[in-house]
């Protein structure tokens, strides 16, 4: 079964994001039918450690956190071959972070708040 983590230092973030995935799974993450939510992480460390030990086939991540950045976390795993999907959430459009995320194999980036259609 397909599993997906989501990570975002902002609570409220987390939360809409796990209903969003859990209202309509199919629409939202069409080519991983089954999937399960595997974890819900704060800051892009915790996340990284989970996924040094756990195999995950998607992220979806913010970029502005405290301990460690989303940008820090995607560069990270491209550097280390984990082999994972990144996908970019952020309340901002920043496009420097939009082109350096396809340099390193983002598959998209979503502006907050989060919606469906999205």
């Amino acid at each position: 079964m397909p599993k997906v983590i989501l990570v975002d230092d902002e609570i409220w973030a987390l939360r809409g994001l796990e209903s969003l995935l859990q209202e309509s799974p199919e629409s939202l993450l069409a080519d991983y039918p089954n999937y399960h939510i595997a974890g819900s992480f704060s800051d892009g460390q915790e996340a990284l450690d989970f996924l040094r030990r756990n195999a995950c086939d998607v992220v979806f991540t913010d970029l502005r956190m405290d301990r460690m950045s989303g940008r820090k976390l995607i560069s990270v795993c491209v550097q280390e071959k984990i082999p994972v999907r990144m996908v970019i959430i952020s309340a901002y459009s920043d496009f420097s972070a939009a082109r350096e995320g396809i340099r390193n194999g983002v598959i998209d980036y979503l502006t907050k708040p989060i919606t469906r259609k999205d």
